[in-house]
């Protein structure tokens, strides 16, 4: 195993000092670290970025890179590695201060960022080769997500003009609406990778459902009853829309069904919207 004995120790006195020293030291090995939030993951891989460079396992920092999630958790690794590796550049002598001078002339070239920026890198570095345009940009997250809301806009205007499919109807026969499917619609397109969709039937075993189901039987039951006493004309009114369209809902669902964790809580999660209730004086 390729060990560096200039790498710093882990602070005295932590009860995974010795797992901190493997990710410091041993630089030969592929390590993965599990940690909570706060509990030094950054420190330890900025550490381990320094000792292949102190030791001269990286000869070149072009060839070094670090891969997070966010933009923010990238800047702040890009500034503690610089001042870190300051650090040791002073604090070394012989070929160890050769190896971090030479790494801290060109730290700028050290890639540092996320995932997205990698790829994007990757891709303007071998445009041909991927098959896209060399002037592609890439998108934030805000701009992302407008235009997967645009998306769901367009597609739905076009289904209220022309819907040969009749999805219109069937979402009306199951006391639904179009507008139900969009959070389904933002929610699959994060995850376009995924073949099966939806996911299978996951077992569980949730305390109170039966009790919870019987409540709400009780309930559906109730605005049955009250059905022929609504008003045609509701105006702003969204809780008379709701109550007509709830028991349609769970009238399309077996018992069966209903037994299934997943489909209870999807089922369960209609009676929780925030509706209008508009009283009107005579």
């Amino acid at each position: 195993m390729g060990r560096v004995d200039g790498a710093p120790a882990a602070p005295a006195g932590l009860p995974d000092a010795g797992q901190r020293e493997l990710v410091r030291k041993e630089l030969d090995r592929n390590i993965m670290v599990e940690a909570a939030a706060g509990t030094g993951k950054t420190t330890c891989m900025i550490d381990r970025m320094v000792a292949l460079l102190d030791c001269g396992r990286c000869e070149d920092i072009r060839t070094l890179a670090a891969v997070t999630f966010t933009r923010k958790a990238s800047a702040e690794l890009r500034s503690g590695f610089q001042v870190r590796l300051e650090k040791a550049a002073r604090d070394s002598s012989g070929d160890r201060e050769e190896n971090l001078g030479r790494a801290l002339a060109g730290v700028e070239q050290c890639f540092i960022g996320t995932i997205h920026s990698f790829c994007a890198r990757l891709l303007r570095e071998r445009p041909v080769e991927a098959g896209v345009d060399i002037a592609f940009e890439d998108i934030d997250e805000a701009a992302d997500a407008r235009l997967r809301s645009e998306a769901w806009a367009e597609y739905t205007s076009g289904l209220y003009v022309r819907d040969p499919g009749g999805i219109l109807d069937g979402l009306e026969r199951y006391g639904m609406h179009l507008g139900d499917l969009e959070g389904a619609f933002i929610r699959f397109a994060e995850y376009p990778d995924v073949d099966e969709w939806p996911l299978g039937e996951v077992e569980a075993d949730l305390p109170g459902v039966s009790e919870a189901l019987r409540e709400m039987e009780e309930y559906v039951a109730h605005m049955r009853a009250l059905a022929p006493l609504l008003p045609d004309d509701t105006g702003n009114d969204t809780l008379i829309d709701e109550y007509r369209r709830l028991p349609r809902v769970l009238a399309h669902c077996t018992p069966e069904q209903l037994q299934q964790p997943a489909r209870f809580m999807e089922v369960l999660s209609r009676f929780n919207r925030g509706v209008t209730l508009v009283q009107k004086v005579w």
